[in-house]
């Protein structure tokens, strides 16, 4: 319901435009909106040009206060919906994925659910006009902007967009907290399928926690530092066992978040790569990296800094 009233706002409409009316303003500027609601939290954006940003703040504006819902763009994301949920089990990576957050969180957790035909058939125009009204109000949002503008203007035209949005009090749903207490366990989907896609890991931290930032060097040491990295090197250039091999590090935002290790290997090889997977986790809890190997990560990250501005 969530990931479709973000999407529904933005291609249902909003003020006195249709959503292809909006879809034509925009593109006629070369400008882009956006709505994406997701598990934790929500967003949109807009980018455009400095010269049409007022026009297209208006819609922006439009967007975010008085979505449409039109029922016809409903039908459709439903359908969309439903079609990706009918195909969901032709992908046997996709398959491997959701099963492993099953387990690691619990199918009833928020984090482990999984949305339904059922779930999705049941969605009406008045669900989404709820969800609205219930959760998008200014004092649960942060506004930034960047670009070529002069601040002292800028900020006064941001009062004078939104200084008439009033405060509501928003009650955030409860989540449970997550069962740090997951006993290790084997689990297999069968699939009449050439290759065994793998999915090896456990609960991590939640982001704010100290130790953050070593974690993340570590994952990028361990798989997620692309040809450099521990797994690809091993399990894939010296053994041959995985066209795709790696880690990633999930961090959550209010929880704990996950460490998964993945591969994709044929099926008679499928005992060798968990064998070498998990020998290079251990390893790295038991023995400290090279200094090569840290300087590296170091440097990965930093270089990689300059692309968040």
């Amino acid at each position: 319901l969530a990931g479709m009233t973000g999407s529904i706002m933005r291609t249902g409409g909003a003020g006195n435009r249709t959503g292809n009316e909006i879809d034509e303003a925009l593109e006629f500027i070369a400008a882009n909106i956006g709505v994406h609601v997701g598990s934790d939290s929500g967003s949109a954006s807009l980018d455009v040009l400095k010269k049409d940003f007022d026009f297209a703040l208006k819609i922006f504006v439009d967007v975010l206060r008085t979505p449409q819902f039109a029922q016809d763009k409903l039908d459709l994301a439903k359908k969309r919906a439903l079609e990706n949920i009918r195909r969901r089990n032709d992908r046997p990576s996709g398959i491997a994925s959701r099963e492993f957050y099953k387990v690691l969180y619990g199918e009833n957790h928020p984090y482990g659910r999984v949305s339904t035909a059922k779930g999705i058939s049941s969605i009406t125009r008045e669900d989404l006009q709820a969800f609205h009204k219930t959760y998008f109000h200014p004092n649960s949002m942060m506004l930034g902007v960047t670009g070529d503008f002069e601040r002292e203007e800028m900020l006064a035209t941001l009062r004078n967009t939104f200084g008439n949005w009033s405060k509501s009090d928003v009650d955030f749903p409860s989540v449970p907290p997550v069962n740090p207490d997951i006993k290790r366990s084997v689990n297999h989907v069968e699939k009449d399928v050439t290759q065994t896609h793998l999915r090896i890991g456990h609960l991590s931290i939640r982001q704010n926690h100290s130790d953050y930032f070593a974690l993340a060097l570590l994952d990028d040491i361990l798989g997620a530092g692309g040809f450099s990295s521990r797994l690809f090197q091993d399990v894939r250039t010296r053994q041959g066992l995985a066209y795709s091999v790696g880690s990633t590090l999930r961090a959550g935002n209010f929880d704990l978040g996950s460490i998964l290790l993945y591969a994709q290997t044929k099926s008679e090889t499928t005992h060798q790569a968990i064998a070498s997977m998990t020998a290079h986790l251990k390893r790295m809890r038991e023995m400290p990296v090279t200094s090569e190997e840290l300087t590296r990560a170091k440097d990965a990250f930093l270089n990689s800094f300059v692309f968040s501005f």
